[in-house]
């Protein structure tokens, strides 16, 4: 979008305003961040939700055929909109909840999950914009991290209980949000299986 809009203003004839920073100074940002102390007490997070005594969760859903030994993007899309009163509830249900859509989304998807593999720890993808600073937001450039969020339902959650839990979990999550997914993975070091995801099998 943002190279589109470029190419439009000089196509147009207008000037294009010098950044202030360009994508070589985020790098150098967060090549600082990871030799910084900050790097050591966002991982201290991610190691007490992920511990190495315990094996991280996988997800294993009824399929109607063998898992392959590698993994592979085949697969269809399946297209559906919402109607706009449909919408308009899930917002308001949103406000009364003190949530957002995302929140009620990855309730509504992990109560799922659950009710199909019985499986009380589910772990949901997400991925987030690396832009959190204002001089990004024009700079053209890959700004997407991925968090593995980790939803525990317990036997005597309600729903709006749960989803609760799935609020406090998920901002949890986006405040240790800068550890780059790829160092996540090494320092967790779960066991490798070529045809799953290394730490979820289901995004949002």
């Amino acid at each position: 979008g943002i190279l589109f809009d470029e190419l439009l203003a000089l196509y147009r004839g207008f000037e294009l305003e010098t950044p202030a920073i360009h994508y070589k100074d985020y790098i150098f940002f967060q090549r600082s961040f990871l030799r910084s102390g900050q790097l050591d007490l966002q991982m201290k997070y991610w190691s007490h939700v992920f511990p190495h005594e315990r094996a991280i969760p996988v997800l294993d859903l009824p399929l109607d055929f063998p898992r392959p030994p590698a993994f592979t993007f085949e697969g269809d899309s399946y297209h559906f909109q919402l109607s706009g009163k449909g919408a308009a509830d899930l917002k308001k249900f949103c406000q009364e909840q003190d949530v957002t859509l995302f929140m009620l989304l990855s309730t509504g998807l992990t109560l799922l999950l659950n009710y199909y593999t019985n499986n009380s720890n589910i772990v949901i993808g997400c991925g987030v914009s690396g832009r959190n600073h204002a001089d990004l937001h024009r700079i053209p450039g890959m700004f997407v991290n991925a968090l593995p969020i980790n939803h525990q339902i317990e036997p005597g959650d309600t729903i709006t209980g749960f989803l609760s839990k799935v609020k406090t979990t998920s901002l949890s999550a986006l405040e240790h949000r800068d550890v780059p997914f790829e160092y996540l993975v090494e320092q967790l070091a779960p066991p490798r299986d070529p045809s799953r995801h290394p730490l979820f099998d289901v995004s949002l």
